[in-house]
């Protein structure tokens, strides 16, 4: 059985920091919630990559349950790449330039 990976785009990892900092200065108990959220989702793209339908880019998106947050990324065999830690309300779309970067 292929392992499939799931890596991060640099500003993803960044975008997913920022989020848990702002989550621990309210709260060390919903830093961890969110914490646990971002890992399962993760682990969601790695077991099922396809299960979320992708757009005309090829994008597909995971929902950080319980947190306002998606997971954009693009699969491709047995590898994926998360552009982007988006939250659901704020700048739509703002992490497309990623996609055309090195990374």
């Amino acid at each position: 059985m292929t392992r499939r990976v799931v890596d991060l785009h640099p500003e993803a990892i960044t975008e997913g920091r920022e989020a848990r900092n702002w989550y621990r200065e309210r709260s060390r108990d919903v830093e961890e919630r969110f914490r646990v959220a971002l890992r399962r989702a993760i682990r969601e793209i790695r077991e099922a990559p396809e299960r979320w339908p992708a757009d005309e880019d090829g994008l597909r998106s995971c929902r950080v349950y319980g947190f306002p947050y998606r997971l954009i990324y693009w699969t491709e065999g047995d590898y994926s790449l998360v552009v982007a830690i988006a939250h659901s309300k704020r700048r739509p779309g703002y992490w497309k330039p990623r996609l055309r970067g090195p990374i």
